[in-house]
């Protein structure tokens, strides 16, 4: 859905499968980027430039002859290290011994440990977020470089699986997430009020001048650090607070969910408490967590909508369409609201929009959590419909 409102916005580059790559990089790299045939010779290009870059490295620097290169794109990947692939039988499970893990192993080890390259694990491989995580398996840390804030529940969740895995075979060894990412301002770095904000623009343009113009700053997350500060400050009773917090985040809208009206990411933070009783993981009560904080953000703060009790029973207990009936009836007395601008007003869904969001959400958690193994989107009411060319949009989405 995203790539279809970008071609929306930016015309696709035309380029067909027997013209050749410009010499140097088009103006209009954007238009580039939404042709698909252009963007895949593009990447077949670096592949081929970066294996032969690595491949002179080796035969070059004796430094680099103990290093290992994984090009992971369409089908087996190519595990590049010095002296080339040995003979090797792959591991039956398809799952790397200690010797990799504990760093005395090298490319050949790998290699030798992969699955072949006729197996059902490389069908329909191509570019996307969730092959970073295959690679959990063969090593105690992964870093990901990445700018896609999906890749923070991602990974997460992943971790989350881990650790349940790690509980059921002690010998199997944790893997640590790493995300190199663009850096978000804390609250120690927030918009200061008007006043000191205009002193502020004075001053800085005074100095623009003189200084450098200041670029992009980028940070590593700790994946694991992070999971124990949400696990801290997310008291969930009905389900774990990662999940939980998870579910939040494609609530405030993601790849695969949009933007809920009137309600972003940090009102949603903040009124968290009042979501501890709920399982988000369920798509009536996350119609029934929508409801309460509208309820707490247009009506009546710090209450419960009427006719709901703030306990786990009352939550696992409602129906879809009792649920419905309540948001309808919420929406509409905030749309009485006189004091609600009319614009707001026509922004808010209705019942139809919110639950099918619901359902975006039950898809989107469990694409985060089965990866290669989610059902398709299609295969029951996840919130998605397809136009006439087979194009998948947001149900009840105008």
């Amino acid at each position: 859905m995203t790539q279809v409102k970008r071609n929306k916005q930016v015309p696709a580059l035309k380029f067909d499968e027997i013209d050749h790559l410009p010499a140097y990089m088009p103006d209009d790299w954007g238009s580039a980027m939404r042709n698909r045939t252009f963007k895949v010779k593009v990447i077949h290009k670096v592949l081929v430039e970066t294996r032969a870059w690595f491949l002179d490295k080796l035969r070059q620097d004796h430094s680099w002859r103990t290093r290992t290169l994984v090009l992971d794109f369409q089908n087996r990947p190519q595990v590049l290290f010095a002296g080339g692939a040995r003979e090797k039988a792959p591991a039956a499970s398809g799952v790397v011994g200690g010797d990799f893990l504990s760093g005395s192993g090298g490319g050949a080890d790998l290699d030798a440990c992969l699955p072949p390259t006729e197996s059902a694990v490389w069908r329909g491989r191509g570019e996307c977020d969730i092959k970073a995580f295959f690679w959990m398996r063969y090593s105690r840390r992964l870093l990901v470089v990445s700018t896609d804030g999906d890749y923070i529940p991602l990974s997460m969740l992943q971790m989350l699986r881990d650790q349940g895995r790690q509980a059921m075979a002690e010998s199997q060894t944790p893997c640590e997430i790493f995300i190199f990412r663009m850096h978000t301002k804390s609250a120690a770095e927030a918009v200061p009020d008007a006043k000191r904000r205009c002193v502020a623009q004075s001053s800085a343009k005074r100095e623009e001048a003189a200084a450098p113009k200041k670029t992009r700053k980028y940070e590593f997350v700790q994946v694991s650090k992070l999971m124990a500060c949400v696990e801290r400050l997310l008291p969930s009773r009905a389900q774990h607070p990662v999940e939980q917090f998870c579910a939040m985040v494609a609530l405030s809208g993601c790849d695969f969910a949009l933007n809920l009206p009137r309600l972003g990411p940090k009102t949603i933070w903040k009124l968290r408490h009042r979501l501890t009783k709920l399982n988000l993981s369920q798509p009536a009560q996350l119609l029934c967590a929508m409801s309460i904080l509208y309820w707490d953000t247009f009506v009546m703060k710090n209450t419960m909508p009427v006719g709901m009790t703030n306990e786990t029973s009352f939550f696992e207990k409602l129906e879809e369409d009792d649920v419905k009936q309540q948001y309808g009836a919420i929406m509409r007395r905030i749309k009485l609201s006189k004091s609600l601008s009319p614009r707001i007003a026509t922004v808010l869904w209705d019942a139809d929009r919110a639950n099918a969001h619901t359902l975006n959400i039950e898809w989107t958690m469990a694409y985060w959590n089965l990866l290669h193994d989610v059902p398709d989107p299609h295969s029951k009411d996840y919130g998605y419909m397809r136009d006439a060319k087979g194009r998948t949009h947001f149900a009840f989405s105008t």
